[in-house]
């Protein structure tokens, strides 16, 4: 990223992708993921094709790794994901411990509030799709205070539905944040994308949720100390369920590690 213009070089850089649990999931930071989606959406206005076509972008969290083990068809679409990058504290704290010391968490809401300016500078057309009525919308309205001027093309709550999709190719949109939570969104990016005719995709859980004030994120230092999944639990109670996967996954990453 040139820090002097706030650009985003326009070249590709392929991380180093590592296997947690048989998943993929690369080594790569902020910079490097929106510079792909920079290159992605460039290189689809010049008529040519990124890593993969399209370019999916994958926030990989323990949850999400756990999710793959059980479901073939979601751990295919990981396998199939443009990059895989490492939003969870535990993905982070197994590709250390796996040599990478220098893999640091991207979060899915990070990513999007970090990228919004890029996509105001380069114009491209954004699309919120997914979360709870009206919550796109808001989010939307945020993003808009974020960066001034930038294109978000359609903000809908549908779905994830062939429908959604028709609906939003109308807007002929470049870069889809999908927030329908873990798994569905990926499978929605996954299958709809080329009917959209958007070069990029993502999914991003609960962004939408902090955009639009509807959920306040952790503090800096709960987040610092890799306790964001506890702030979280305690706001949403109902998260317990999925939050059982946790335990499971450091058990079968140790297990792993020490060669089981």
């Amino acid at each position: 990223m040139d820090a002097q213009h706030g650009q985003v070089q326009h070249e590709l850089v392929m991380p180093e992708r590592e296997r947690i649990l048989g998943v993929p999931v690369d080594v790569t930071d902020m910079e490097t993921t929106i510079a792909g989606i920079v290159a992605a959406v460039e290189d689809h206005r010049d008529g040519a094709r990124p890593w993969n076509a399209p370019h999916l972008v994958v926030t990989l969290n323990p949850e999400m790794v756990i999710r793959a083990q059980n479901h073939a068809a979601f751990r295919a679409i990981l396998e199939d994901a443009a990059v895989v990058i490492p939003d969870g504290v535990g993905v982070v704290h197994a590709l250390r411990k796996r040599g990478h010391h220098e893999a640091v968490r991207v979060t899915g809401a990070d990513l999007v509030t970090a990228y919004l300016p890029i996509a105001a500078l380069h114009e491209h057309r954004v699309a919120f799709v997914g979360a709870g009525p009206g919550v796109a919308g808001k989010a939307a309205d945020r993003a808009r205070e974020i960066a001034p001027g930038i294109q978000i093309v359609a903000a809908d709550s549908g779905h994830p539905t062939k429908e959604t999709a028709e609906r939003l190719a109308k807007y002929a949109p470049e870069v889809v944040f999908a927030a329908y939570g873990a798994g569905k969104q990926e499978e929605f990016l996954h299958r709809f994308l080329p009917l959209m005719d958007a070069p990029v995709g993502v999914g991003v859980g609960g962004t939408f949720d902090y955009l639009a004030g509807v959920v306040h994120r952790a503090p800096d230092i709960v987040q610092r100390i890799g306790c964001e999944w506890a702030w979280r639990l305690l706001l949403q109670p109902w998260r317990i369920g999925r939050q059982r996967a946790l335990p499971e996954f450091y058990l079968r990453e140790l297990h792993e590690r020490r060669g089981g």
